[in-house]
């Protein structure tokens, strides 16, 4: 909830972006308007999702749901839920350490492929187009996308 209080000077919504001061909002507030924006915004395709970013929000969701809930008196929420809470954070930061595993893989292929072709060109032409032809057609049987 808002504290009136706490934010007489930040504007409203309804003024132009550039004159409201979002940064008075609590991370909260601005994630929730955040999730209420995107949910009018027309869908986008998987490609233009930036996956590290939507993780990250969650986790800081996840992680201000698990504070509001230790925060409760233990008598208030039942056990269970200050579990699920946890394991929220958890599966966070789970799926953000196997992306960032994946995409250090990633990278380490890019760079032993640019040191591949670096070699590679040092061979004589016809080694090189041997190569090339074959390595091309074993792409394509093994169903390597480009």
């Amino acid at each position: 909830m808002i504290d009136s209080n706490k934010t007489k000077d930040i504007g409203s919504p309804t003024m132009a972006p550039s004159q409201f001061k979002w940064h008075a909002l609590p991370m909260e507030t601005l994630l929730r308007y955040k999730l209420e924006i995107e949910a009018h915004l027309p869908p986008t395709k998987l490609k233009d999702v930036n996956v590290e970013s939507e993780l990250v929000n969650q986790l800081r969701i996840a992680q201000m749901l698990q504070a509001k809930v230790i925060d409760l008196d233990d008598t208030e929420i039942p056990l269970n839920q200050i579990v699920q809470a946890v394991n929220s954070v958890s599966g966070a930061i789970e799926k953000l350490a196997k992306l960032q595993i994946e995409l250090a893989n990633a990278e380490n292929l890019k760079k032993m492929e640019m040191a591949f072709i670096r070699a590679v060109k040092d061979l004589p032409d016809e080694a090189v187009e041997n190569f090339f032809k074959r390595y091309e057609a074993l792409t394509g049987e093994l169903g390597v996308e480009k």
